[in-house]
């Protein structure tokens, strides 16, 4: 009887597993298998080498990258600094690389506010003090 019920949940198995439409169907499966990350890595590692597909590549590199690895960090500083200062939480949030920007972001905010304020209002040392 054991035997026959385990036969039923391969069968079951290889149904869902024929019967997906798409990678989602499979990621449960995939995650309770027992799949070999290394080989699951050396599919994709042989599918992106041996593609001649532009778009797709394309698209996977958009889509499955890190914005750390598609986007320059000058270019994600750049992006940041439309945040302004008011909200830096939020982006603080986002990632470490993006709480190191927002931070340094600030740090050029306030070094820009006091040069301004030296301008408009130069401090003026008394002789007598220094």
């Amino acid at each position: 009887m054991e035997r026959n019920n385990f036969e039923k949940q391969k069968q079951s198995l290889l149904k869902a597993i024929s019967s997906a439409t798409n990678v989602d169907d499979l990621i449960p499966l995939i995650k309770s298998i027992d799949f070999p990350l290394d080989e699951l890595k050396q599919l994709l590692s042989h599918r992106v080498q041996s593609s001649k597909d532009k778009d797709s590549i394309n698209k996977s590199y958009f889509e499955g990258c890190s914005m750390n690895i598609v986007l320059a960090s000058d270019m994600q500083q750049h992006i940041l600094s439309f945040m302004g200062v008011v909200g830096p939480y939020e982006t603080r949030a986002v990632c470490k690389n993006w709480n190191r920007l927002s931070q340094q972001n600030e740090r050029n905010y306030l070094v820009e506010v006091c040069k301004t304020a030296n301008q408009l209002s130069p401090i003026k040392h008394d002789k007598a003090h220094g």
